[in-house]
């Protein structure tokens, strides 16, 4: 009962700080390789790691306000001052078109 309950309260915690990340800012996805995440303010949340041990590792995470494109394949992650922009006025990246995720 004790694994059971120990499980279910790190699988609530890990959605609880992933849902933080996730909500406060505005996401796009272009193409396959690329996202944008609009942050409107500093912020912290606390990030909860299940993967090696019983006892969660728990660290503070500081995202900071700001425009950021992440390239998924690789990992590289660079910030910007405005949403590029392709000819015709849509949201674009290396000429892949970016569609808004909603959310809520």
């Amino acid at each position: 009962m004790t694994t059971k309950k120990l499980f279910l309260t790190g699988t609530a915690m890990l959605f609880l700080s992933t849902g933080t990340a996730y909500t406060a800012g505005v996401d796009y996805v272009c193409g396959d390789n690329y996202s944008i995440v609009i942050e409107p303010k500093n912020r912290t949340y606390r990030s909860y790691d299940f993967r090696n041990s019983t006892e969660p590792i728990v660290s503070t995470v500081f995202v900071s306000k700001g425009i950021t494109i992440h390239n998924d394949e690789t990992g590289q992650k660079w910030s910007v001052k405005t949403l590029p922009r392709n000819k015709s006025g849509k949201v674009s990246v290396r000429g892949k078109v970016c569609r808004k995720i909603n959310q809520g």
